[in-house]
């Protein structure tokens, strides 16, 4: 007798609730009052976001960084952030060991997106010395 192993994953749009299409996910990251956001939206909600902040980013003043000096992280409004670099390297850094070890022992991790909070819990049981530093 054969077996196959079939996984499904259900993508939900953070805001709204609705079931989206994993192709048109994308997290939406921002920061306020000192602390950082982040949900994971589609198509319809990132157009209401970026419309309801529209207003806000025209009078307000670029992201500075002191190296790169004004505009380094500058992104204009209804263009999808796709491949934004990571806000914490120090969580960036952990979520890629957890995709690797994942890998390694056969969990279906995908090379980027969300990985999914079973894979999440398993790494941590397996690794306690290596806590999630997003947590």
């Amino acid at each position: 007798m054969a077996r196959e192993r079939i996984v499904q994953y259900n993508v939900t749009d953070d805001f709204s609730g609705a079931s989206i299409e994993e192709t048109e996910a994308e997290f939406i990251t921002f920061t306020t009052g000192g602390f950082e956001y982040r949900f994971e939206v589609g198509k319809v909600t990132r157009d209401k976001f970026n419309k309801a902040l529209a207003p806000f980013i025209t009078k307000g003043n670029e992201d500075f960084d002191e190296d790169k000096g004004y505009g380094s992280f500058k992104r204009q409004i209804g263009k999808p952030v796709v491949g934004a670099p990571a806000a914490n390297s120090e969580r960036a850094e952990w979520q890629q060991r957890v995709r690797s070890w994942g890998q390694s022992v056969g969990h279906d991790v995908k090379d980027k997106g969300r990985i999914a909070s079973k894979v999440i819990d398993a790494y941590i049981a397996a690794h306690p010395d290596d806590p999630d530093p997003g947590a």
